[in-house]
């Protein structure tokens, strides 16, 4: 039936409603490209909501803009909105992509993409100084500038910061929502973060929504205890590695132990010219985040182990490519994981350094934001909202989750889903998943078909097959993508030597540990950073 829609609207010349202005919901609705200026893609539209800074206090106070997009769909007869919420610190460009694919498949359904208050085009919480390109660290924010950071934002928005909030963001999404929803139903889909935003909506307005889809779901976030589990998934990629001959042959029968004793030689000194203990730790944390990468990270210590020209060639450079990606609202992941994270009493900063000393794979999340915690400007997370309970939601659920994905732990969601008692509450699991499933390419299109089975029968449970056929995690052959990132087409070296010179460009740059709702910095940044603390350290 998609199909012949689609003919039919062909056949018959009719326009795509994305280019007509419309006014619905109050709002001035735009013709804008989906994904972006730069991008070839569907056609979308745009407008800028003009909403209360204190929606839940001062209905009639202070405004703030708020920036939605949506693709209508192609059918004449549109019953259906679906509500994309991207992770915190994201715009709409990341979760655009996934607008486009559901736009497709679902033409009968109007795709809408929200954007939290402090990020892009949403009255960005920003530092103009100190994210300058030719500031210390670039577009990102570092420590050494944390400081001037506060002092602007203070200087902007005083005790109005306190409205940059995940409960503020959701009072935005109900408010846009109620305006815009007319007779359609309504299906709200969260992203990483996104996932709270939709439960905090869901603990504080009546809305009941037709459905409701978590993907990679952060559940009860506590900043002193990521670095540990974050590096509980990376020991669970290594048990997956030792499964396979040759990642078993070039660490071992125990790649987890092996990478630990690495580690603690590098601690003491050994290949110095590549790296640090500390940096290769950040790397393989990067690697770990990243689904495109997690299956090299074994192969880094490998590298550092043998420590030959080439190991040190491309270790070094990997390490030099410091670089971060212009992220869409730093500042705002910072206020809100600083706020919102972390649970009384504040954890000894001796403590979480111990913990990040003892991993193989880190984002080094904890002891970073406890240095900021005194001085940055927090607020107080609004008190008395009763926490979302699945067995209480009567609303249809999804929750989509990847076995190793280090940032959104499986076992927190699967704790908190337990038990699954309404027959349409259904838990889909993706054992090689990394982040998002809808946006790992290892896993999107088995999760977006699972997505559409549960949109059309949310009582049945979603089809397995496609996960049988889900590619795994590999940990060998790649020899493009290991030629592109690591400089020989086998990523454990056997070639012996780089395909590199010194200062030839990396194949694609590296997934920024920034990335989700936690990291503070791009990778680059932090290495800076422990390279500034090292030689204080040493004068």
């Amino acid at each position: 039936m998609r199909t012949v829609w689609a003919i039919l609207l062909i056949g018959g010349g009719c326009t795509d409603p994305n280019e007509e202005p419309s006014d619905d919901g109050g709002l001035d609705w735009r013709s804008c490209p989906l994904l972006g200026e730069e991008a070839p893609g569907p056609t979308g539209q745009c407008a800028v909501a003009s909403l209360p800074l204190w929606s839940g206090i001062q209905p009639d106070g202070p405004m703030i803009e708020v920036f939605v997009q949506r693709r209508l769909g192609a059918s004449p007869v549109r019953d259906r909105q679906l509500w994309l919420v991207p992770d915190l610190g994201q715009g709409t460009a990341s979760v655009a992509p996934l607008a486009a694919s559901l736009s497709r498949e679902l033409p009968a359904t109007d795709v809408y993409l929200f954007e939290h208050r402090g990020v892009g085009r949403s009255t960005r919480l920003s530092c103009p100084d100190q994210e300058a390109d030719d500031s210390r660290g670039g577009p990102e924010i570092v420590e050494a500038e944390a400081r001037g950071c506060v002092e602007a934002l203070q200087d902007r928005w005083g005790g109005e910061l306190a409205a940059f909030s995940t409960t503020d963001a959701a009072r935005d999404l109900e408010a846009l929502i109620g305006s815009l929803r007319g007779e359609q139903q309504v299906v709200l889909l969260g992203s990483g973060y996104g996932g709270r935003v939709v439960s905090r909506l869901l603990e504080i307005s009546g809305l009941e929504p037709d459905a409701v889809v978590l993907d990679a779901p952060l559940i009860e976030p506590d900043a002193a205890t990521y670095d540990a589990e974050f590096d509980e998934v990376g020991a669970l990629l290594m048990q997956r590695c030792s499964a396979e001959a040759s990642c078993r042959g070039a660490l071992g029968p125990d790649p987890q132990a092996k990478a630990l004793d690495v580690l603690g030689r590098m601690q003491a000194g050994a290949c110095r010219e590549a790296a640090s203990a500390d940096e290769l730790r950040l790397l393989a944390g990067s690697f770990l985040a990243d689904p495109g990468r997690a299956g090299f990270a074994p192969a880094l210590f490998h590298r550092a182990d043998r420590c030959n020209e080439a190991d040190v060639l491309e270790l070094s450079q990997l390490i030099e490519d410091d670089a971060p990606p212009r992220l869409d609202g730093p500042v705002l992941r910072w206020h809100v994981a600083l706020s919102e994270h972390w649970r009384e009493p504040w954890v000894p900063p001796t403590t979480l350094q111990r913990a990040v000393d003892a991993s193989a794979f880190t984002q080094a999340v904890g002891p970073l934001q406890r240095e900021l915690l005194p001085l940055w400007p927090r607020y107080e997370p609004e008190a008395g909202i009763p926490a979302l309970e699945p067995s209480e939601l009567r609303s249809p659920l999804l929750a989509l989750q990847g076995a190793l994905d280090p940032v959104h732990p499986s076992w927190r969601l699967e704790g908190w889903l337990q038990p699954l008692e309404p027959a349409d509450h259904h838990l889909v699991r993706f054992a090689d998943g990394i982040g998002p499933t809808l946006q790992d390419p290892r896993t999107e299109a088995c999760a977006l078909s699972s997505l559409l089975d549960f949109l059309d029968a949310p009582s049945l449970p979603p089809e397995a097959d496609c996960r049988r056929g889900t590619e795994p995690l590999r940990f060998d052959g790649e020899p493009a993508e290991s030629r592109a990132l690591l400089g020989d087409p086998d990523r454990y070296g056997a070639g012996g030597c780089s395909t590199r010179g010194p200062g030839a460009p990396i194949g694609a740059p590296i997934g920024a540990p920034g990335s989700g709702p936690w990291g503070l910095v791009g990778l680059g940044v932090l290495l800076a950073l422990i390279r500034d603390r090292r030689t204080a350290s040493r004068a």
